[in-house]
Parts: C-alpha cells; structure tokens; sequence
C-alpha cells in the first residue's frame, strides 16, 4: 500500500507541477498586456481664413481722347479731354486716342476695401522702349507726376521718368483702405529754360507732328522746309518716335510685416 500510494503521490506532484506552469505562464502573459490609459475628448475645432478684401480699379476716361477742350489760364493753361465740343483746340478722328503739345490728362488708380491681414500696395509705371514721344534721345516732351487724391496738376512734381514714379501704402490688418492715386501726364505748350532752346523744342515738337503726316512721297527735305531744321539727317529723323505706350502696374499683397518707418 505505501508503495502505491508513493506512486501515485509522485504522479499528482507531476501534474499539479505542470498545472501550476502553465497558470503561471498565463499569469505572465496577462501582465504583459497590462498598461495604464488615461483619455479625453480634446473637441472639434475649425478656423476660417483670414478675410481678403481689396479691390484695385482704374479709370481711363480722361487719360487720352479723340478731343480736347481749352482749360485753365497762364501757365496752367491746358487743353483738357472732353466729349462736348465747347472750347475744342485739339480734334482728331473718331475714336483716336490724341497727345499734342499743350495737352494734358490723367489715369486714376483706386484701391479699396480691407483684409485681415497686413498688406502692401506697390504701384509701378513702365514704358515701352521704342514707343516713347521724342526724337529717339534725351528729348521727351511729355512729363509725367504721380499723387495720391486729385490733387491738382499745377501743383505736381513732374519729370520725364515715369519709371521713377513708385509709390507705396501700407495697410494694418482692419485698416480700410479707400483711396485714388493720379498718374497725371502733360506736353507744355511752350519748354524751354532759353529762347533758343523753346525755339529748338518747338522744332522737334513740329517734326513728330509731321512725321504722323508724312506719306510715302514726303522726302526729307520736305521735313526740313517744315520744321527748320536744315541739319536733320535721315538717322535723326527715322529715330523720332510719334507713339506713345506705357504700363500703370498695380499689385497690392500680403506682407509679414509693416515697416516701423513707411514711405
């Protein structure tokens, strides 16, 4: 009986051993798993871009016409455009877009509106090279000024360089924004510090005139009988340029950030 009973006692002690094995495998496996968690239901957000609001326009109404009315008295006297005909000095055909000395008119340029966000208004003037009113060198007849408002012509600073006629506004995020910008340009009548130098405008005024005139039979001793001009060479007198063609460019943009001194 002990013998069996040894026996027996030795077989239980294998399985209870091998039972408490596999518990303890298990056992190990669930902690393996085991962690900690902590959660929360951070929402739903959502963002809107920031508002861009600005509107640039421009106006050519009074920039170049077919006529033009006499106006003012002195030396500010100009001929203006119209569409009547009261007081018409300068008239060409229907729908011709006319320059002439003594004449003036203006392009206005309006930006409008506001943003959320800072911005930067650049305006720039840009001439074609071989479309610019002269003789092909230094003489431009026409001049050219640049102002914020109406202010009037008289009292603008002109120059044959509408190439440097930039001008820059700032805007703060909010700011509005409601404001017109003149491009002004002018051929005075009479130019000249000197008699002898008005007298020689005058002459190479006429020959742009009668280079518009010209035909296929106008020689160029028909030009010089015209103007005065007994040295003209047929160089000089193929580089005048009777055209005119410029660019007004008007970019208003986002900006990081606004100078602490603006122009």
């Amino acid at each position: 009986m002990k013998k069996i009973f040894s026996k027996l006692t030795k077989k239980h002690l294998v399985v209870v051993s091998v039972v408490l094995m596999v518990a303890l495998v298990v056992g190990m496996g669930a902690m393996t798993y085991a962690k900690y968690v902590s959660s929360y239901d951070a929402g739903t957000y959502t963002a809107t871009a920031a508002k861009w609001g600005f509107v640039v326009t421009a106006n050519a109404d009074n920039l170049f016409g077919e006529k033009y009315a006499s106006n003012g008295t002195g030396n500010d006297k100009f001929a203006t455009v119209t569409a009547n005909d009261n007081k018409i000095v300068v008239k060409g055909s229907a729908d011709a877009t006319l320059v002439a000395p003594g004449t003036t008119g203006y392009l206005d340029i309006t930006a409008q509106g506001q943003a959320e966000v800072a911005a930067q208004l650049n305006i720039n003037i840009s001439l074609a090279e071989d479309k610019i009113i002269g003789d092909g060198g230094d003489y431009k007849p026409l001049e050219w000024a640049l102002v914020s408002g109406t202010t009037d012509l008289k009292d603008a600073v002109w120059t044959t360089d509408p190439e440097a006629l930039t001008t820059t506004a700032y805007y703060e995020p909010g700011q509005t924004s409601d404001v017109t910008y003149r491009l002004y340009w002018r051929w005075t009548f009479t130019h000249g510090s000197t008699e002898a130098e008005i007298a020689e405008n005058n002459k190479k005024d006429t020959v742009i005139g009668a280079k518009v005139a010209a035909t296929t039979e106008t020689t160029l001793e028909d030009i010089k009988e015209i103007t005065g001009l007994t040295t003209l060479t047929e160089a000089q007198y193929n580089a005048y340029v009777t055209t005119l063609e410029f660019t007004a460019t008007v970019a208003i943009e986002q900006v990081q950030e606004i100078p602490t001194t603006t122009p």
